[in-house]
């Protein structure tokens, strides 16, 4: 098909994660009469590989190891030298700084798009070597044609500490596919916590790797709080390393029997429909995908009110509840006011589907195309 904008996606993997599932949707979902897409991949693997479209070629770059930077940065120029795009478009910062950095070794120039999806106040402090990471993005992402960020607050904290030109940033929130969603949360699920014929039973649900990040600590010890007033249960999704020391915080604080960890689970939307409320307790974020997948499924969401998305999608008591960030007390007393009050509970849920329609696919995969235009 002729005249059709040719646009490279550069990304790590398609390991899980908000920036893989979202490059799975827009390669799946992008107007194939006015673009077409290409999936460069740094190494090729990942649960979501499996959802990109049949007619995406995938080119991977086969990265060996943690010192493969500067023959990432070689392969990709390469790629762009033999491909020719009219636009390429990286996801996460260390395929950002490769992206920019190859371009700038290839003659024919192009359209450069890089996307911060998560920010940088929390990962790169949480770095090893940050001054050089940080130097890194300030050179690169200067040099970026367009920014697209997933949040105001990621915009804001790029502006203030690299002195980006606000006019060339665009926040464009996460698309989801909703009608997916609602059809994936109809499965079964199977685990005693969910049993119906035990009477008053409550679920707490919350889903996310175990690191640091998530803070699923202190969501332990709120619910350690809420067990002493109310005959709840906390599940928890996913994998991570901090794993073994939050099993031995369950283990120290009594609740054992009252808390699951059920690993990851690549459809986690069953689990979200059928819980209680759904608690996301992060010290930061770079939007909060998994707040909007609940509100899509039907369960009342609360919140930390930490930086980047949370107080961009929950309006506080009204679609959810945002609590301070670290704050085991006020955290304890969210969940027991909607776990007390099934009124309230239920107009939040209602409140939160409404909310979820503006992240549809069908809304946000539009915006994306109007950055990729080449004019």
């Amino acid at each position: 098909m002729k005249d059709r904008t040719k646009i490279l996606f550069v990304i790590l993997s398609m390991a899980g994660g908000g920036a893989e599932r979202t490059a799975a949707l827009l390669l799946n979902k992008i107007d194939r009469k006015k673009f077409l897409p290409k999936l460069v991949i740094f190494k090729k693997e990942g649960s979501y590989l499996e959802d990109v479209a049949g007619d995406v070629e995938v080119i991977d770059l086969k990265k060996r190891g943690r010192l493969d930077f500067f023959r990432l940065i070689f392969k990709l120029r390469s790629v762009m030298k033999s491909e020719n795009p009219d636009a390429v478009f990286s996801l996460t910062d260390y395929p950002n700084i490769v992206m920019v950095l190859a371009s700038m070794l290839v003659k024919k120039k192009f359209k450069t798009i890089i996307s911060e999806r998560n920010n940088h106040r929390g990962y790169l402090n949480a770095m090893r070597f940050k001054f050089i990471r940080k130097a890194l993005v300030a050179f690169t992402y200067k040099r970026a044609d367009s920014i697209v960020v997933i949040s105001e607050g990621i915009k804001k904290a790029l502006v203030e500490d690299f002195s980006l030109e606000p006019a060339k940033i665009k926040v464009i929130y996460n698309p989801f596919d909703i009608e997916k969603i609602k059809d994936l949360s109809r499965q079964n699920v199977r685990h005693p916590f969910f049993d119906k014929d035990v009477p008053k039973r409550s679920v707490i649900i919350a889903a996310g790797r175990l690191t640091g990040q998530k803070n699923h600590e202190i969501l332990i010890k709120a619910f350690k709080i809420v067990r002493e007033d109310f005959p709840a249960y906390l599940v928890i999704l996913g994998e991570g390393e901090l794993k073994g020391h939050l099993e031995d915080t369950v283990k120290r604080l009594g609740i054992k029997e009252y808390v699951d960890f059920a690993g990851f689970k690549k459809n986690p939307y069953p689990w979200m429909k059928e819980a209680d409320i759904f608690v996301m307790s992060s010290d930061w974020e770079g939007f909060g995908n998994v707040l909007v997948e609940a509100m899509v499924c039907g369960t009342a969401v609360i919140s930390t009110d930490c930086q980047s998305g949370p107080n961009e999608i929950i309006e506080n008591g009204v679609n959810g509840i945002l609590v301070p960030v670290n704050d085991r007390d006020a955290l304890a007393k969210a969940i027991l006011r909607l776990l007390e009050d099934r009124k309230a509970r239920e107009g939040i849920k209602h409140r939160a589907f409404e909310t979820a329609q503006k992240y549809d696919v069908t809304k946000i995969v539009p915006e994306y195309e109007e950055v990729f235009k080449i004019r």
